[in-house]
């Protein structure tokens, strides 16, 4: 054929417009039929496409034709798609307007009509009779024939234009903001390709270019943009089912009369698989349960089965929970023909049933413990824990965790005041009474105070969990503080101790009570894993942390101790929770004690890590940053308070306490006021320096119930008088501002509780040069 013979052919720039228009309306058609998953406007959208692109590719190559027969081929194809371009557009816009049912009789009709028109070219010249030959290249003349044709045409687009505007009015009546401003872009985008018209004219003999390639191509863009903006695709049933299906969150597989499975869902994939194809697979080999095993026949004809729940263990080795639901398909003749089953994965709901039984029992038992004047609150605690109780699909109930934080902070609190009272009245007492370690109640008097000291220690473990806990560090001597904390675990124990101390172990700035609690907690672990004796090993040396190490820490000196035994170990699958809160193994354990070493160590910038081996023994390692500061003096004065010279303002709510630290405080040497707030303070201290007898110090309680506290209170303090001296006390030895006194205002602190010494030290340091004198 003459159209495959190059030689008919020269380069024409006018042919590059139409033709390069081809190309992209032709690959804009496919681009929109891909990614509209082949949607019944899509194709429509693709069956429209095809006419035009037909046009104006077969037109470029009539343009490039240097022979007039090859020319009228060419034109001839293009005419295929021209007859055509009515019923394309019109089935597309019926489709768009979803106005099938009353218009869908005129499409047939349009194509019939189109058809028609293209077999009029080949058995008579009164179409297409030949070619005009204008300067942009070879044009077709149309005769007779093409009259009707164009009256066709323009009927067409007519019609379509008025479905638009018909359309387009009911949407704006019924509110349908969408549907109208789709029905309005489509309508503008019609409105340009009707320019196209103007290509119609040259066939008649009036040389005008045919530029209708940049309108339609226009129209096409547009429409496409409304597809893909106001997404066109059909919303059949079977459509939604299977997106339905598909976004579930729970996994849903169907299985026929065999038990094989037929249909999965991604959730299903996701949950089963592991690797391997579910559908063909025999129910039975994925959900290996005996007890469903001996559900899956009833079920098959046609049983009904309920959040039957059965652990599942996943492709990754991990036992999960799974619930179960299924029930029988039917077929008209209400006979089983398959199974629907939904499995929902509720291993973190069990999870947290068990965290929140555990948090509850927990809670009760410090519960017990609070003072009488707790009571009120005690069983207000306990009825909303039954409330709670019965909200078990609630996994928020976990945040409990905050509601023992704060509760452990009260306690901690309370009870550091009354141990302010004990030490204080037994140390003025010694003092008083001049007792000497041979007389016959000194013994007596001080395992009163180690046993203060003891449950200073306990209050310190629950102030670890109440807001803040910032550790109040100095600088230790570590290789004898582990020993003696060690001993002191050990004690009563069937257990010995191997120790590996370097000999130039590095000092570090830490938080005593709050370390020694970490070396308790892990020593009496290692105990209870040894409930047959043995012996454990503390080792302890300087390293250098570098990227090499791969541990969470900057780079730098840090001191790592280790505490192994030879016990009986951490199972794998606990391995991953050993530090959450209230996660245990021992029976009637609180689970605080490594969570509370985990957050002791990560507060002191540290890290904590475990090597276990299940009869083998355990393994912790604790990295400390060394410190370059000189080691403390343990013990200086110990026994000993410092006379004293002034008046000192005392500020605390409650009366016993604030007797307690006055006799303190006369004893020593100074004069003694009281204030039971922030706001008697401020009073009291303005008053006394408007008479010329200002007080030397104020002590002031740093949170007090109701009213103004020491943290605001010296902020007024300072305002009245820059040089005052105030000395913060508190029951809650972790708050921020304990930590950093000095940044808030403070000259000094003293935490509670206290003895005669430590606040004869603390006013000395607040009193830096002023002569002093022991007693």
């Amino acid at each position: 054929m003459q159209i495959f013979d190059l030689s008919n052919y020269v380069f024409n720039i006018y042919a590059v417009p139409p033709f390069v228009t081809s190309i992209l309306i032709l690959l804009l058609a496919i681009t929109v039929l891909v990614s509209e998953r082949f949607s019944l406007i899509s194709l429509n959208f693709f069956l429209m496409i095809i006419p035009v692109f037909l046009w104006h590719f077969s037109f470029s190559w009539a343009y490039c034709s240097a022979d007039e027969t090859a020319a009228l081929v060419w034109i001839k194809i293009a005419y295929l798609g021209i007859v055509f371009i009515p019923a394309g557009a019109y089935q597309f816009t019926i489709v768009v307007l979803n106005i099938q049912k009353k218009y869908g009789k005129f499409v047939l009709l349009s194509w019939i009509t189109g058809a028609i028109f293209y077999m009029l070219i080949f058995i008579t010249d009164g179409f297409v009779s030949g070619v005009y030959d204008y300067y942009w290249g070879y044009y077709p003349r149309l005769e007779w024939i093409g009259y009707p044709f164009l009256v066709f045409f323009f009927i067409m687009m007519v019609l379509i234009f008025n479905c638009y505007r018909t359309e387009y009015r009911k949407a704006a009546a019924a509110g349908q903001t969408t549907h109208k401003y789709r029905i309005r872009s489509l309508l503008t985008a019609l409105g340009i390709a009707y320019v196209a018209w103007l290509d119609f004219p040259a066939s008649f003999g009036i040389p005008l270019y045919p530029f209708g390639y940049l309108p339609i191509f226009g129209f096409i863009v547009i429409a496409a943009r409304v597809i893909w903006k106001y997404r066109l695709i059909d919303i059949t049933p079977a459509f939604a089912a299977g997106k339905i299906i598909d976004t579930m969150k729970d996994a849903l597989f169907v299985f026929d009369q065999k038990g094989i499975i037929r249909v999965v869902n991604r959730s299903a994939v996701r949950l089963f698989n592991g690797g391997r194809e579910l559908i063909g697979t025999p129910v039975g080999k994925i959900i290996d349960d005996r007890l469903f095993s001996n559900k899956l026949d009833p079920l098959i004809e046609g049983g009904i089965i309920e959040n039957f729940e059965f652990p599942y263990k996943d492709s990754m080795g991990r036992v999960r929970m799974l619930s179960l639901s299924a029930s029988a398909m039917q077929d008209k003749y209400n006979q089983p023909i398959a199974t629907v089953c939904i499995a929902r994965d509720i291993t973190e709901l069990k999870q947290a049933e068990e965290e929140l039984v555990k948090h509850r029992d927990h809670l009760e038992e410090l519960v017990k413990e609070r003072t009488t004047r707790l009571s009120e609150t005690n069983k207000q605690l306990q009825q909303e824990m039954f409330r709670r109780k019965k909200m078990e699909e609630d996994l928020i109930r976990v945040s409990k965790l905050e509601s023992i934080s704060l509760l452990a902070g009260g306690i901690a609190h309370d009870f550091n005041n009354l141990l302010t009272i004990i030490l204080g009245n037994v140390g003025v007492y010694m003092k008083m009474m001049s007792l000497m370690p041979e007389d016959k109640g000194y013994e007596r008097l001080m395992k009163v105070r180690k046993a203060v000291n003891r449950a200073k220690g306990l209050t310190q473990q629950l102030l670890t969990f109440s807001r803040g806990g910032l550790p109040i560090t100095k600088t230790v001597s570590v290789k004898e503080f582990i020993k003696e904390s060690v001993e002191f675990a050990l004690t009563g124990s069937n257990v010995k101790c191997r120790y590996l101390i370097a000999n130039d172990l590095q000092p570090a700035d830490v938080d005593e009570m709050q370390i020694n609690q970490v070396i308790n907690n892990l020593v009496i672990n290692a105990v209870y894993a040894m409930p047959g004796g043995g012996t454990i090993e503390v080792k302890a040396e300087n390293i250098t942390v570098t990227p090499e190490n791969y541990l969470p820490l900057k780079d730098g000196e840090y001191i790592m101790i280790s505490i192994k035994d030879h016990g009986s170990g951490i199972e794998k699958e606990h391995f991953s929770k050993i530090f959450d809160p209230y996660f245990t193994t021992k029976e009637g354990g609180s689970g605080l004690g490594l969570a509370t070493t985990y957050s002791i160590i990560n507060k002191h910038k540290g890290h904590i890590t475990v090597e276990s081996e299940p009869g083998k023994g355990t393994a912790f390692y604790i990295f400390l940053p060394t410190s370059q500061g000189n080691v403390e003096a343990e013990g200086e004065h110990e026994g000993a308070a410092f006379t004293g010279r002034g008046r000192v303002l005392v500020m605390d709510d409650e009366e016993d306490v604030r007797d307690a630290i006055g006799a303190m405080l006369e004893y020593i040497g100074y004069e003694v006021s009281y204030a039971r707030d922030g706001a008697e303070t401020i009073n009291a201290y303005q008053k006394a320096k408007e008479s010329g007898e200002s007080f030397d110090v104020v002590i002031m309680d740093l949170t007090i119930p109701g009213g103004m506290g020491g943290k605001d209170a010296v902020k007024r303090l300072i305002e009245t008088d820059p040089d005052v001296k105030a000395i913060v006390s508190s029951g809650y030895s972790n708050d921020p501002v304990m930590a950093h006194f000095r940044e808030y205002g403070f000259s000094g602190i003293v935490h509670k509780p206290y003895n005669i010494e430590e606040l004869g030290k603390a006013l000395e340091k607040v009193f830096e040069g002023r002569p002093k004198q022991q007693y």
